[in-house]
């Protein structure tokens, strides 16, 4: 199963409390081909800032809204996997770097993030 139709099957078939967060997460993990990247607000907003137009939908609070497709889902990793080029490292790892750290103090990066994603109509549902 490519990544593209284990996200599918989150779109086609909806779970109570399951949002593309932890989905994505179930993909990163079981999937034996390891290139389903972590979907959630932090690599998502990330990933919005570094390439713009933005195409990955949030709802209200900013997370990750559930009616991005798989399409939107295989452009994201396309995206993470084009960054991983670019800085010669793992995908995996460059998803982890997009993910940063938060708390006190934050990552440079994840401030970054914080400071500079703005909602915008193209960016909630």
């Amino acid at each position: 199963m490519t990544r593209s139709e284990a996200y599918g099957l989150f779109e086609s078939t909806p779970i109570a409390g399951l949002g593309p967060a932890y989905f994505t997460k179930l993909i990163f993990f079981l999937l034996q081909s390891n290139d389903g990247y972590i979907l959630d607000q932090w690599t998502g907003k990330s990933v919005s800032i570094l390439f713009e137009p933005c195409f990955i939908a949030f709802d209200h609070s900013g997370y990750v809204a559930r009616r991005n497709s798989a399409h939107v889902y295989e452009r994201y990793c396309r995206n993470v996997e084009a960054l991983a080029e670019r800085l010669d490292l793992a995908a995996s790892r460059t998803e982890e770097l997009l993910f940063s750290r938060g708390g006190r103090p934050k990552h440079p990066w994840r401030h970054y993030v914080v400071q500079n994603w703005k909602r915008s109509p193209a960016r909630s549902v």
